[in-house]
């Protein structure tokens, strides 16, 4: 059935679902022992956190020394205890380990412009333009610094040519709107506020920009509009504000959890994956929320053929990151495989219905029925996926399903429809 539309599974480290909507799926394999997962984060001190996460950091020092991630796992915990010469320390290594790593001159900028060495991260930043990494986080950095040298004029031409290719980034429509308040172009600096809150409306740093540039600009109405929004956000904020030391807790319990999945990570790829596993482990235990030890698992359980293991992590990940598609699809996928097909059809169709403006659920389902022969309602998700985002791929299948059906006019139209979309997509 459908042998013209059938491609190979793509499995890789993060999708389980085909890449190409109309793949084979795998044999059944054998599902193991469902696992409880913890609801609540275990109770640990705050002394015995910061304990676990340096000890997993040493023992990855000490047996990947020259691995750019093992240095990046402890600039990361380093970072959040405000060790500062141990992060520098730590990215810098990164950086002569690795130096295409774009992510290790921007921490090491941050922490150099957090310490106030403002020239040091200038080095870094000159170091990361030679080594040819142009982001929109070091194009930011490079405006904080001329800003902070005092050469306004520079740090608005950083800031606007950076913005001509990442015009979506809050942070520079901030930093230049920041640049023109103190030049007194008070005018260009409320349309850069403005920018920055079409981007980001929740921004309170570009609400109290806005607000300065108003009444700079005479304008004392609209800048005590944005006054009174930005307190109320602040308010609002305030309202769902935990004590100081539930808030640390809980920014502790996150950073250990993020440098122990990093530490799994790294074992997982030279092979020790039983280590990688306790630390995954480790980290949804003191943080049960945090993605990606579900992630990490559910790869490493479905590689070995644990199943049944790999859907219980994925379950939990579509719980804790509803918003992914990928999450959805890549449950259903397990379940198929577990030949749990009627559960593994139901996460689709809520999927479906949660978003129903998104054609992936429905040519997903569309797939799924025409495999199993219930060649009707295979035709009905096709229509649908194709009503929503109409692609070559979805109309091939469409006509295969029609071809199913003898309704041979229907299958050739949907033929047509492909190849008129192919041509429109060719070079």
């Amino acid at each position: 059935m459908g042998g013209a539309l059938v491609g190979a599974l793509v499995l890789g480290t993060v999708y389980f679902w085909p890449q190409h909507e109309g793949a084979e799926l795998p044999p059944q394999a054998s599902a193991e022992p469902a696992l409880v997962l913890p609801a609540e984060p275990e109770e640990r001190t705050v002394e015995q956190l910061k304990e676990e996460a340096e000890l997993a950091v040493a023992e990855l020092l000490k047996r990947y020394p020259q691995s750019p991630a093992a240095h990046k796992a402890a600039a990361t915990l380093y970072q959040f205890l405000n060790q500062f010469e141990r992060v520098t320390e730590h990215w810098e290594k990164c950086i002569a380990l690795d130096p295409t790593d774009a992510a290790a001159y921007e921490w090491l900028a941050k922490v150099q412009l957090r310490q106030g060495n403002d020239e040091a991260a200038a080095r870094t930043l000159d170091s990361a333009r030679k080594a040819g990494k142009r982001t929109a986080e070091l194009v930011l950095q490079a405006a904080i610094v001329e800003q902070r040298r005092g050469d306004l004029g520079e740090s608005e031409k950083i800031a606007r040519t950076g913005l001509g290719e990442f015009p979506e980034h809050c942070e520079l429509w901030i930093a230049l709107g920041q640049a023109q308040l103190q030049r007194g172009e008070f005018a260009q600096a409320r349309d850069s506020f403005e920018s920055a809150l079409r981007v980001d409306p929740k921004s309170a740093a570009a609400r109290f920009g806005l607000s300065n540039a108003c009444l700079r600009l005479g304008d004392e109405e609209a800048a005590e509009m944005h006054r009174r929004q930005l307190e109320e956000m602040q308010s609002a904020h305030r309202a769902h504000e935990l004590t100081f030391e539930k808030n640390y807790e809980q920014s502790l319990r996150l950073a250990v959890a993020t440098v122990l999945s990093s530490a799994a990570t790294l074992h997982n790829e030279e092979g020790n994956s039983r280590e990688a596993e306790r630390l995954c482990q480790r980290a949804y235990a003191i943080h049960p929320g945090y993605p990606d030890s579900y992630r990490q698992l559910a790869n490493m359980y479905h590689r070995d053929g644990k199943i049944g293991r790999a859907i219980v992590m994925q379950q939990r990940l579509a719980q804790v990151e509803p918003e992914s598609d990928d999450n959805h699809l890549n449950l259903a996928s397990l379940l198929f495989q577990a030949g749990r097909m009627e559960d593994g059809e139901a996460v689709l169709l809520s999927a479906s219905r949660s978003a129903p403006r998104k054609a992936i659920f429905p040519s997903t389902l569309a797939v799924v029925y025409f495999r199993s022969e219930q060649v009707s309602r295979a035709r009905q998700f096709a229509e649908h996926a194709i009503s929503l985002e109409p692609t070559p791929e979805r109309y091939r299948l469409l006509a295969e399903i029609c071809r199913q059906q003898a309704d041979l006019t229907a299958a050739d139209a949907a033929l047509a429809a492909a190849s008129e979309l192919t041509s429109r997509t060719r070079p």
